[in-house]
């Protein structure tokens, strides 16, 4: 499994399962400061990731985008139990559609 921005469009664009995962900007939010500085301000953690994400989707190269193809989760407030169990039946669910080729 690798992640990253442009993991589906730009560096892998032909993998055969993309998932594009996504939660609230105040979830986002949330987490990096659980991550980074749980002692931070939401607010300002809210604006930073929000300019990450203008800058991201606004840049030229390789911007900020779900792949075509990419199955879109939202998973604001699932524990990361509930995104992964989910991230691995989509990939089960592909895997045995391949066996049906």
């Amino acid at each position: 499994m690798v992640e990253g921005r442009d993991i589906g469009t730009v560096v892998f664009p032909d993998a055969r399962v993309k998932i594009y995962l996504d939660a609230s900007l105040e979830e986002r939010a949330r987490r990096r400061m659980e991550d980074d500085d749980p002692s931070g301000n939401i607010r300002e953690t809210m604006t930073e990731v929000l300019e990450r994400d203008v800058s991201d989707i606004k840049r030229s190269v390789s911007p900020l985008r779900p792949a075509p193809d990419a199955v879109k989760i939202d998973n604001t407030g699932w524990p990361i139990e509930k995104t992964l169990n989910t991230a691995l039946e989509i990939v089960r669910g592909r895997i045995a559609g391949w066996a049906k080729l």
